[in-house]
């Protein structure tokens, strides 16, 4: 038995047939199974196209291609086709239509037997009065779980079974049966690279999880909770996470000279009753003019960081040294860094810090005129970013009003800020943010799915109402005053704080802090947050099934059908209904904490809990291999030396621990990740001991939250995947194997670079996940396209060989199958060499008639007879051709005589006259289209020094560094010629923009003939009329240029005109008028005299 797939309890189990699959995709799948050149081919096909009614009038021309393409592949000239015909259902389309499939499929085997194919016919249910018929049609043979019966049981399968052995052994009895011929099986382990990953077909998942719906806002009045009061009146409030990020603390600007900043400091109690303490001052030990004043975590340790934003948009940084002491009244210092960001054209007033991403660094925002926000994400994991990556526009204008009022807040917890535009009476409508799908790139790129979020109960309109007054938008904050969060696995929930500000005596200013809980909720879990893939029935084959994750630890199984390719139309879906929840946690349990694994070794994956405060573990050993139900034995600590010193991260993939199987032994190693993507870990032995590896793979610059591992070339050991996160795009270090530290630069294993994409991205990073779906141990990738419905697809990672289990179970046996009634009647069901009739042999001599075609009325065209290909009797398929052949030649003629008599010379002279008057711009268009099919191309760019055209704004393409500077007056331009595509490429451009630049074309002497003949057939315009110019002008000359032209001609102008607006070297057309278009009148005409013998 052979085959891509492999399912069943038996040793020899391969197999094609896919569940659920119509003709057509079982024929994409037949190319899964013809290297393996079998030489029986057993069909069972047409069930599903029945009940769905599918194109059933072309089943049989449809299955014919599957003979075709059986007969024409290497080594399977001979091999002996087993056709089934369709059983019988209860479904009541697919009772019906099946009739008709089986009929069909009665004549193809007849047809292509007389073609001397070796086929026969399975007849599962004969036609009346045939002593057979009806003898599967007792609904005892069929599945008794089905409510409407359409798959057999064992008792059907046996009956079959004889059916198909009949076949068989009439074609061995036959002498038709050859040996099969060898396969082409090749290494089974090879690299995988980009642009070789086969589509599944259609949705391999189609939205399944829960969501905590939209973000609907409600509070609870607090009443004033903090008062003090000042000096001051200057808007020098602020808040900050100066201890952890779950509370806020209360700071307030003051300054002692002209360049020293200090901030008095009031400590949130953090026990959830909102009172405050004064602490000692603070200095950020930078000056900051109050205006550019920001405190918000920038390297992810969860505390907030002094920001800077200089008036024209630099920015600057002083780190918090996180060495405060609440409970001891200490504030933390901070550490000057310097400056981490240059502006990008935007002033300070437009400019805000937030955390877009979700990564637990803030990013850089620059605000618009229009309120439209653009970031730089803030890059890499120390306290000086190492890069910024341009996001391009992230938030659009809410048409609201005033970017003044647009802020960035975590209104929710989870861990991404929401958009929020503040009125100035302190309304509020607030815009939830949360992980895109969308593919994207550096400049347009992790895309926010934002979603308006609401006041309790409303479907519009503001989150938070305000205190109704005006200029009171610097008086409203928001701020995590009471720490309660929402929901288990969230961050606390941002409150409403109003600075009621009383202008008292003397000058001094008192300000009152009125605070409204926030206990609203949603808006903070999407649907695709719970994915994780993993083998968790035991299949043999090793695919993976779909765990949909609760937030709290709940877990739902959908078990993999093994189909691996999938139709959109296809209604069971890739995955077997679920049995619900198989998973409870003892306790809630974060689903980033949660990893599935095979832990033991036995073939099934276990849970595996990770404490995210000691990054000790807790396992879950799946015992439904071996019981068939689900139960779990919980192994409280099973490795009690497993430690990581580093703590995962906000986002959902930012992980300290991680597992993999690094040695191949089918046991779950621990892996250990800082944040700079260092990994250090522990090796699983064969007896579940656990040995320290060291450092297992050194640093490679890139985020531990892209990291994956997953065995992608197929040699049993998980490889390290780095995943690109605004693309997608993944590339690969394969697992060599345990190596030495002294070279394998400190780690104990080696690891193999491919500098070439492994896989193309298809979705965002966060978004792609690598798990083996269709079982051929080669890891595929499984992207999510839309994070809120979850829904997603498959680029299957193909075999790079072929692998056949072979075996038996035992000595062979009598499986005493029943016996088809009338078994031993002589029926006709190929082979051939046989039908209804024998081969054709020519013979000058025969004038014989030929049979009756009793259907020559039911074919009218050429069409309808092609939808019926193999169903057509052979002696009456040529028949019924030059039938309708004859008839369209006598319906052409008479409409060429309608057409003459209709004033066909005016119209062709019309055409004629439009041909000639549009020939240089059809010209022109064609060689803009398809230019580069046929010439190279040099053009002309406009460059300059790379520092001139960075400070004007303009494309850096060709610009020059070191710049060579020609005297006082040199405008440092200069123009070169550069090789690009044929049309230009604008992307490619150097000053301007989409200027006519110069082109110098090149006709490649290999495509000489194909262009002549191409550009021929689009301008209409025989070849002779078309010539290559030296020069032409395709554009207008400036005022200068056009003088010099007039007084030197324009092949002698100054040599700056020839910089743009002109061809060298390309076609022209010269020389064409109305006689040079062929008319098709003196072509028929002609044609027409000899139609007739003379």
């Amino acid at each position: 038995m052979v085959g891509s797939r492999g399912t069943g309890s038996m040793q020899d189990w391969n197999h094609e047939a896919t569940p659920g699959h119509i003709i057509d995709e079982a024929r994409v799948r037949l190319k899964l199974s013809i290297g393996y050149k079998p030489n029986i081919v057993l069909i069972n096909l047409g069930t599903n196209d029945a009940n769905r009614d599918i194109d059933a009038n072309r089943a049989g021309a449809r299955l014919n291609g599957i003979l075709d393409d059986i007969w024409a592949a290497d080594g399977m000239s001979k091999t002996c086709v087993m056709l089934s015909t369709v059983l019988d259902s209860q479904d009541p389309t697919g009772s019906v239509v099946r009739l008709n499939i089986n009929a069909q499929y009665r004549q193809l085997v007849k047809n292509r037997n007389a073609e001397g194919k070796c086929i026969y016919l399975a007849d599962m249910d004969p036609p009346a009065p045939h002593p057979a018929s009806g003898w599967i049609k007792t609904w005892d043979d069929y599945n008794q779980d089905e409510v409407v019966k359409v798959h057999p049981n064992d008792s059907g399968f046996l009956k079959m079974g004889y059916i198909f052995y009949k076949a068989v052994n009439k074609a061995a009895d036959a002498g038709k049966l050859v040996e099969p011929g060898e396969m082409n099986s090749g290494p089974t382990i090879c690299d995988k690279f980009e642009g070789y990953g086969m589509d599944a077909g259609g949705f391999t998942q189609r939205g399944s999880g829960n969501h905590d719906g939209i973000c609907y806002h409600n509070s609870e009045e607090k009443g004033i909770r903090w008062t003090w009061d000042s000096e001051f009146d200057r808007n020098q409030w602020h808040f900050a996470r100066l201890f952890n990020r779950n509370y806020n603390d209360i700071l307030g600007w003051f300054n002692e000279g002209s360049d020293v900043n200090y901030f008095g400091a009031w400590a949130n109690s953090a026990d959830g009753q909102a009172s405050f303490t004064k602490i000692n001052d603070i200095n950020p030990n930078y000056y900051c003019d109050p205006r550019g004043i920001h405190f918000i975590d920038m390297n992810a340790d969860g505390l907030d960081d002094f920001v800077c934003i200089t008036a024209n948009g630099d920015a600057y940084l002083s780190v918090n040294k996180g060495n405060g002491n609440r409970a001891a009244g200490k504030a933390p210092t901070f550490q000057l860094v310097g400056k981490i960001k240059s502006n990008e054209g935007v002033v300070r007033d437009h400019i805000v810090m937030a955390d877009i991403d979700g990564d637990g660094r803030g990013d850089y925002g620059a605000i618009d005129a229009m309120g439209n926000v653009r970031f730089w994400r803030n890059g890499w994991v120390n306290d000086m970013p190492q890069y910024w990556q341009d996001m391009g526009r992230r938030f659009s204008n809410t048409g609201l009003g005033s970017y003044a009022g647009i802020r960035f807040e975590d209104i929710n917890g989870d861990g991404r800020e929401d958009a929020m535009r503040v009125d100035e009476g302190g309304k509020t409508y607030t815009w939830t943010n949360s992980r895109s799908c969308r593919k994207g790139y550096v400049g347009d790129g992790l895309n926010v799915a934002w979603r308006q979020a609401f006041y309790k109960g409303a479907s519009s309109g503001p989150t938070h109402m305000g205190m109704g007054g005006t200029n009171l938008r610097t008086r409203v904050h928001f701020a995590r005053i009471y720490g309660q969060s929402s929901v288990f696995g969230n961050l606390p929930l941002q409150d409403y704080v109003y600075l009621e500000h009383t202008k008292l005596a003397e000058d001094k200013h008192r300000f009152e802090m009125r605070v409204w809980k926030n206990i609203g909720g949603g808006g903070s879990k999407i649907v695709a947050d719970g994915n994780k893939y993993c083998n968790m029935v035991g299949h043999r084959d090793g695919r993976a099934d779909y765990v949909w994750t609760q937030s709290t630890g709940e877990m739902t199984l959908f078990t993999n059908r093994s189909k691996g390719t999938i139709g959109d139309t296809n209604a069971e879906g890739y995955w077997d209904p679920s049995p619900g929840i198989i998973f409870r946690p003892p306790r809630s349990m974060d689903r980033r904490d949660l990893h599935l694994q095979d832990w033991d070794g036995d073939g099934d994956c276990d849970i595996i809990y990770v404490n995210p405060e000691t990054d000790a573990v807790e396992v879950f050993l799946n015992q439904y291999p071996q019981t068939g139900s689900w139960g779990w034995t919980h192994l409280t600590n099973p490795a009690p030396g497993l430690t990581c010193g580093y703590k995962r991260g906000l986002g959902v993939f930012d992980l300290a621990v991680r597992f993999a199987d690094l040695t191949g032994n089918n046991r779950a190693d621990y892996l250990c990740i800082a944040p700079d993507g260092t990994v250090s870990g522990y090796l699983q032995q064969d007896s579940g001991a656990f040995v320290d590896a060291g450092q297992i793979k050194f640093a490679i610059g890139k985020d531990r939250a892209n990291l994956r591992w997953a065995d992608v070339d197929g040699d049993g050991k998980d490889d390290m995947l780095w995943i690109e996160k605004f693309s997608g795009d993944t590339w690969v270090w394969y697992n060599g194997g345990r190596g030495s530290p002294d070279t394998g630069g400190g780690s104990s294993f080696y690891w193999g670079v491919q500098e070439k994409k492994a896989y193309y991205g298809l979705a965002a990073g966060s978004c792609i996940y690598y798990a083996d779906l269709d079982g051929n141990d080669h890891a595929d990738e499984h992207y999510i396209l839309e994070s809120f419905n979850n829904k997603g697809r498959t680029s299957l990672n193909p075999s790079c060989g072929l692998t056949d289990r072979t075996g038996d179970d035992g000595p062979i046996t009598n499986p005493n199958l029943p016996v088809q009634p009338g078994s031993n009647e002589d029926d006709d069901t190929g082979g051939g060499s046989g039908g209804d009739h024998t081969p054709y042999l020519p013979n000058p001599k025969d004038d014989n008639p030929l049979s009756t075609c009793p259907d020559a009325s039911k074919y009218t065209t050429i069409a309808q007879l092609k939808a019926d290909a193999g169903l057509v009797d052979l002696w009456c398929g040529p028949q019924y051709t030059i039938t309708i052949l004859l008839q369209m030649l006598q319906d052409s003629l008479a409409r060429y005589d309608e057409i003459m008599a209709s004033g066909y010379d005016k119209y062709f002279k019309i055409y004629a006259d439009y041909l000639v008057s549009n020939a240089w711009s059809a010209l022109r268009n064609f060689m803009l289209k398809h230019g580069d099919e046929y010439f190279t191309c040099k053009i002309t760019e406009e460059t300059t020094c790379c520092n001139v055209c960075k400070a004007e704004g303009v494309s850096c393409q060709w610009c020059r560094d070191p710049c060579d500077v020609q005297g006082p007056y040199d405008d440092l331009r200069r123009y070169t010629n550069t090789s690009q595509p044929c049309p230009p490429d604008y992307s490619q451009r150097g000053m301007n923009s989409n200027d006519e630049n110069t082109i110098y074309w090149n006709l490649r002497s290999d495509k000489e003939g194909d262009f002549w003949d191409a550009a021929a057939a689009e301008v209409g315009a025989p070849r002779e009329k078309m010539n290559i110019a030296k020069l032409q002008s395709v554009g207008i000359l400036d005022s200068s240029c056009s003088r010099d032209s007039a007084y030197n001609g324009i092949e002698h102008m100054t040599a700056s005109c020839y910089y743009r607006n002109f061809w060298f070297d390309a076609p022209h057309v010269e020389g064409f008028n109305t006689d040079d278009v062929t008319n098709p009148k003196t072509i028929l005409n002609k044609a027409l005299r000899c139609k007739a013998p003379d």
